[in-house]
């Protein structure tokens, strides 16, 4: 498949992802009566992304092509390691920035749920709130037409980009964390730092990508715990939190990077 089409293919996906997201979203920032509520809306507008992947993925391979991408979605055989990976990353830059922040005697937020309902908003998170949402489309096509072109890092340099920029109307959502973050720090030091976040959880996931063959579930997993732990440990709500998570993402993605180089620089055949 020529460069030109691949680019074709992506523009594509990236057009009606971002019309259709950006068009429901603005609904709800219209204010006008309308029969749904703004969070259905908002909920509306993050399977967007999933959707036309899955819809893109029919159109440039075919049924196969489908087939393969859902299976992924549902393929739970990963590697003890990986999901260690998965399920330890987050959480663990979440701790040392916990620890850094109590013995600094820096203020902390209360958790926004109790450690025992974390299975059931673990699951609420991962349907409703994003990444079965938007993994099927962003990792499942956007990254991975990306990967055939270009070498991981620049991929996933240039996906953080662009989902940053993706999630730029719910800065402007009253009940979004987008929003709040916005109202605390002032518009342009909120989005900044958010994109800084996003591009070091971009590349954690694209190592995760990688190493797992392109497995959305494990994708969509790490995802899901990134949200989660923001949840379980709301530290990003003051400023000394927020920057404490974002020095430490961006050590502990530095040298993920480092173990991850040769993976991350060489083009995938």
């Amino acid at each position: 498949m020529s460069e030109k089409y691949t680019i074709k293919e992506i523009s594509l996906f990236l057009a009606i992802t971002f019309i259709l997201t950006w068009g429901i979203w603005l609904l709800a920032l219209s204010k006008l009566n309308l029969t749904l509520s703004n969070e259905t809306l908002i909920l509306i507008g993050t399977w967007i992304p999933s959707f036309v992947g899955i819809l893109m993925t029919y159109k440039s391979n075919g049924i196969n092509g489908l087939i393969k991408l859902v299976k992924s979605i549902f393929n739970i055989r990963i590697s003890v390691k990986w999901y260690l990976y998965i399920f330890g990353v987050m959480p663990a830059i979440m701790a040392i920035a916990y620890v850094y922040l109590s013995l600094s005697g820096s203020a902390i937020p209360k958790s926004e749920f109790p450690l025992y309902a974390f299975p059931l908003v673990f699951m609420y998170i991962m349907i409703l709130m994003g990444p079965l949402g938007e993994e099927a489309g962003w990792r499942g096509f956007l990254f991975k037409k990306m990967i055939s072109r270009y070498t991981p890092f620049y991929a996933s340099v240039v996906v953080g980009l662009i989902w940053s920029l993706w999630h730029l109307p719910l800065f402007f959502m009253e009940t979004t964390i987008q929003a709040k973050l916005a109202n605390d720090y002032n518009f342009t030091l909120a989005f900044c730092g958010y994109i800084i976040y996003t591009l070091m959880i971009t590349i954690q996931i694209s190592i995760v990508y990688i190493n797992t063959k392109g497995n959305i579930l494990a994708v969509i997993l790490f995802h899901t715990m990134a949200n989660a732990s923001l949840g379980m440990m709301p530290l990003i709500l003051s400023k000394s939190g927020a920057t404490a998570v974002l020095v430490i993402m961006i050590i502990v993605t530095v040298i993920l990077m480092v173990f991850n180089r040769n993976k991350l620089l060489d083009k995938i055949e």
